[in-house]
């Protein structure tokens, strides 16, 4: 068993903490602060941090206690959940855009799962003090952030429930394609590769690792995909996407 990521061990540093038109522009693409004006906007942006995490650090383990939000500007992370029996299982993977541990801003509780990147991360941090701060001067902004939540939790939950009742390979399928648009990057001859392992996608799919490898080696074998140690590559992203809609019969 590979030992156990050290917390915050491969943070590279911290940006300044001072409002920029960059942060600002950043900021108002995030799910939960698109509703803000720009004076809100600024608001947030005084109190935004940037940090930079070396591969393979945890951002904070399942159980700690909750202090900030995180943006990903550039990088990729995966979140999960240690079980009883030490066993993982991965609940997604995020990437540019993508925020974290937002509930923080309203509850401040412990974390419900453990967050660690994949590559080189860049990402903007926001404290609960801070936000909490500027939320009680405007309120405006704490409704805002409220609105967009629930929409999001929403929005996961009908997704969970589709999801639970497909089989193991169109799950498969299925996130092969959501990673494809999330962490994709062009390689050589129209391939996209994307960081991840065999082992990583039948955690997140709920899979065990027999079932997984049985159904990415027939994905292989199709030529939809070409397996390595610690990435999958796509030859042809559009013939993955085509290939939902016949998940259901190969298997």
């Amino acid at each position: 068993m590979p030992p156990r990521p050290a917390l915050g061990g491969g943070v590279i540093g911290y940006g300044p903490n001072t409002a920029s038109g960059s942060d600002m522009k950043e900021l108002a693409q995030v799910p939960i602060f698109r509703r803000a004006g720009a004076g809100e906007l600024q608001e947030l942006g005084s109190i935004a941090k940037r940090e930079s995490f070396r591969p393979s650090t945890v951002v904070f383990f399942q159980g700690n206690r909750a202090d900030k939000l995180y943006v990903i500007l550039s990088g990729a992370a995966k979140v999960y959940r240690q079980a009883d029996d030490g066993k993982q299982k991965i609940i997604g993977t995020l990437g540019p855009g993508d925020i974290f541990g937002e509930l923080t801003l309203l509850d401040g509780r412990e974390r419900s799962a453990t967050v660690e990147t994949i590559e080189q991360t860049e990402m903007l941090s926001i404290a609960h003090r801070d936000f909490h701060a500027v939320a009680t001067k405007n309120p405006a902004i704490l409704w805002r952030v409220m609105e967009v939540l629930c929409e999001r939790i929403r929005g996961l939950n009908e997704e969970t429930l589709s999801l639970a009742f497909e089989e193991v390979p169109y799950r498969i399928v299925h996130l092969l394609n959501e990673l494809v648009e999330k962490h994709g990057k062009p390689g050589a001859d129209g391939r996209i590769v994307v960081k991840t392992t065999p082992d990583d996608i039948g955690k997140m799919v709920g899979a065990d690792r027999q079932e997984s490898n049985r159904v990415l080696k027939m994905l292989s074998k199709r030529g939809l995909v070409k397996l390595d140690f610690d990435e999958v590559i796509i030859p042809d992203a559009q013939a993955l996407k085509r290939a939902l809609e016949y998940a259901h019969e190969w298997f």
